[in-house]
């Protein structure tokens, strides 16, 4: 029985961690020279991709404003053509405006994006297509100053880890038989007592 409990604690505490909630990340500060602006953001799964380093986006809503050298564009999706087996770069952000594209806006993060958010120094630079799928880039457009990509981390549910804490602990030390007189005592018998005192409280005499 002891054993089946601390399965199931632990096979619980285990599937929590193993299923992150997936974090929004917000642009901040990504600034182009002439002073238009790039804001927005993105959902990022870190942990939902088929090989080891890779993840998943969704939910994205990326616009850049306009200038004298382009008028702006809003980005939705993660190119197909970049797209890895089996995921995508939780570094590198390849994205168009649609199945069918003019333009292609490609965000590199200073360091990969995870599960434990924070905020990340990121770059960016918009280029128009070759093709309509925007399998190849024809033409530089323009390039951001320094910005920064931010996701606040998922609290951890402390009341839950503590209460699989205790339930641990009751599995591994609970069990041994004790006296009922003293309900005190089966967590810490005579603590503190020591020589006859000791024994006294122990045995307490019946009657």
């Amino acid at each position: 029985m002891k054993r089946a409990v601390l399965a199931i604690v632990l096979g619980f505490l285990f599937l929590h961690q193993a299923h992150a909630t997936p974090l929004r990340w917000t642009l901040s500060g990504v600034v182009f020279p002439s002073g238009a602006t790039v804001s927005g953001g993105w959902t990022f799964d870190a942990d939902a991709g088929l090989q080891p380093g890779l993840g998943v986006y969704s939910n994205i809503e990326v616009t850049t404003g306009p200038d004298s050298s382009f008028g702006g564009a809003t980005y939705t999706l993660y190119n197909p053509v970049d797209t890895a087996p089996g995921g995508q770069f939780p570094s590198n952000l390849f994205l168009v405006t649609g199945a069918i594209s003019s333009t292609m806006l490609v965000m590199v993060t200073a360091a990969d994006m995870t599960d434990a958010g924070g905020t990340i120094p990121i770059f960016s630079d918009e280029f128009f297509c070759a093709d309509p799928s925007c399998q190849t880039v024809s033409s530089f457009i323009r390039a951001t100053d320094i910005g920064s990509v931010t996701a606040a981390p998922t609290p951890e549910p402390s009341s839950v880890a503590l209460l699989a804490a205790a339930i641990i602990g009751m599995v591994i030390f609970g069990g041994g038989q004790v006296s009922k007189a003293h309900p005190v005592l089966r967590q810490r018998p005579c603590a503190g007592l020591t020589g006859p005192t000791r024994r006294k409280a122990a045995h307490p005499k019946k009657g």
